[in-house]
């Protein structure tokens, strides 16, 4: 199963007290798992927001969803995110 963690995702990082341009480093995430194997690095994603310093909170949707898991989930930008994911629960495909 390979899973692409794309630019898209970081729209919910929500950048409080202004419209930031949300610039992520590297523009994506690949990981790669197959079922039954070792679950993959967590890997690290650079987030800035335009000249500014601004606060931001992390979301994932659907609510409840508990395969990702991004550190810190807030904090103040620019910043170094951690993001973990564990496909082991997802379905096939």
């Amino acid at each position: 199963m390979k899973l692409r963690f794309l630019q898209f995702f970081f729209a919910a990082l929500i950048a409080s007290g202004q419209s930031s341009i949300l610039t992520p480093t590297p523009a994506s995430l690949s990981f790669t798992w197959i079922t039954g194997g070792a679950l993959p690095a967590a890997q690290t994603i650079a987030i800035k927001a335009g000249s500014s310093k601004a606060a931001y909170t992390t979301a994932i949707a659907p609510l409840g969803t508990q395969w990702i898991t991004i550190t810190p989930a807030t904090g103040t930008l620019p910043a170094a995110l951690s993001v973990l994911v564990n496909p082991s629960g997802l379905a096939v495909g």
